[in-house]
């Protein structure tokens, strides 16, 4: 959905002109965010893809993607953004619960 409004980016300025009820344009620093948070997704989106891709899955398939995601939110939480961080440690929480 963050990748969909990306696409957008330079209509929701046009849409506050347009619209008396929309009041709250994206700044730009609320798109570079949504940027590099889209970006941080992507391992799950292609985790998804590939768990759904088999009717079986096998810890040989699986655990390097789960690795992959473990390491990525490791990534995250050293990020210069702070929600990012946030993100990764809650991310983090779950992941060690599991």
């Amino acid at each position: 959905m963050i990748r969909s409004a990306l696409v957008y980016k330079t209509v929701f300025p046009r849409l506050k002109h347009k619209d008396s009820h929309y009041k709250n344009v994206p700044t730009e620093d609320d798109w570079v965010l949504a940027k590099e948070i889209s970006d941080k997704l992507d391992v799950f989106y292609q985790a998804t893809e590939e768990f759904s891709g088999t009717k079986y899955p096998t810890a040989n398939n699986y655990l390097p993607t789960v690795c992959d995601i473990r390491d990525a939110i490791n990534e995250w939480s050293i990020s210069t953004f702070e929600q990012i961080k946030l993100m990764a440690s809650y991310m983090a929480h779950k992941f060690d619960s599991y």
